[in-house]
């Protein structure tokens, strides 16, 4: 063997090749934690905020908002309508009973635990099944006489969905005042 081609026998023989398969599993498990990273820091932290800031609402959840909005400035859900047109009633103390019973029963803890969900269509057709604008404000003066709270406080305390407030709005917007 010529002189050249063999190993110093104080050198090891040691081949050293880059494995592009180590770097590219590496790269590929660096970028799965990186959007797993990314996905949680959005979703539990950032999103959050900006729903709470209403900066991420649907147009779903604007409308209902704005119907909302629009509700607790109307004296339709207050008894203020009602109580200045007392005579335009046409429906019954019992009636109007039954349809405040409704609206109240229709939230979770209205019950107790036995129920676990909110029943929202109660509210809506508690409030559809008054007829006017002024049955309406009479069922809120019934709701606040018999539950000692206003109608429209009780819909907003994490209550009713934004398609229910413009269900109602709609509706109420559509009937005659008396």
């Amino acid at each position: 063997m010529a002189k050249g081609n063999t190993p110093a026998p104080s050198q090891p023989n040691i081949i050293i090749e880059n494995d592009d398969k180590s770097d590219s599993v590496k790269y590929i498990v660096y970028g799965v934690i990186g959007v797993v990273v990314i996905g949680a820091v959005y979703f539990g932290i950032i999103r959050p905020i900006t729903n709470a800031v209403g900066l991420t609402k649907d147009k779903e959840d604007r409308e209902g908002d704005k119907a909302e909005d629009r509700l607790s400035t109307k004296d339709t859900l207050s008894p203020t309508l009602y109580k200045n047109n007392r005579d335009k009633v046409t429906i019954g103390s019992g009636r109007a009973s039954e349809l405040a019973y409704d609206i109240w029963r229709g939230r979770s803890d209205a019950l107790g635990s036995s129920v676990c969900c909110d029943e929202e269509d109660l509210a809506v057709g508690g409030i559809k099944g008054a007829g006017t604008k002024v049955n309406v404000s009479y069922v809120g003066d019934t709701f606040q006489r018999t539950f000692g709270s206003d109608l429209h406080s009780y819909l907003d305390n994490d209550y009713l969905e934004s398609e229910h407030w413009t269900q109602i709005d709609d509706h109420i917007r559509s009937i005659p005042k008396f």
